[in-house]
């Protein structure tokens, strides 16, 4: 949560106590921690394989099993997007294939889920982004943010709208916020999904029904 301009101030007097208490495992943990800041936004190089290590040699110092799959996790996300931009994709897609396949091993927040599915959807996994909130947009406390991201993602998908569980999804949506529901419908450069999207007759009615008077 540190200022970045402050990073590597931070890791340098970590670095210091870590002499103190070598075997230290909340300095060891948040060493990791920050290099993830040195790492993500360039401050420094940083050896990506060995810092993959230092990772995974968390668990030497009783480090819970939970919070290095989480950052292994990170580390793949870091890594998946530095290899995007080198036009790495078939390293880059194996990246990806690993946190599909890891992230229902740690607890996720609801922030966690909105950023872990815009991060597929930002890699074109829309079925990974898919999949990763059908359960949670079920559910009457799901969250508002988390409900109309999903939205977004499925509102073209006219199999999956004429279904009585996405009706429902629906009405949760509308009763949490009609008016950002309804937006949702706007033409496509104010802030719509799609100007077709009313050419479902599923949509129509329901947006018939909640929007029309607005």
């Amino acid at each position: 949560m540190i200022d970045e301009r402050y990073t590597m101030l931070t890791y340098q007097k970590l670095k210091e106590l870590e002499k103190l208490i070598p075997k230290d495992k909340k300095v060891k943990y948040n060493l990791s921690a920050v290099k993830f800041k040195i790492w993500r936004y360039t401050i420094e190089p940083v050896k990506t394989e060995e810092f993959r290590k230092e990772i995974q040699a968390l668990k030497n110092y009783g480090i819970d099993r939970v919070l290095i799959d989480r950052m292994l996790i990170n580390w793949h996300i870091v890594k998946s997007e530095n290899l995007m931009r080198k036009g790495a994709y078939a390293e880059k897609d194996k990246m990806v294939s690993y946190i599909y396949s890891k992230y229902k091993s740690v607890p996720l927040s609801e922030q966690d889920y909105l950023n872990l599915a815009q991060y597929f959807a930002s890699f074109a996994n829309v079925a990974y982004a898919n999949e990763l909130l059908e359960d949670k947009v079920q559910q009457l406390d799901a969250d508002e943010d988390v409900l109309f991201y999903y939205l977004n993602l499925t509102l073209i998908d006219r199999k999956l709208t004429k279904t009585p569980e996405y009706r429902a999804m629906m009405l949760n949506a509308i009763s949490k916020n009609q008016k950002r529901f309804c937006e949702l419908f706007d033409p496509f450069g104010q802030g719509g999904v799609t100007f077709q999207l009313l050419e479902d007759n599923y949509l129509r009615e329901t947006y018939c029904e909640n929007c029309e008077s607005r």
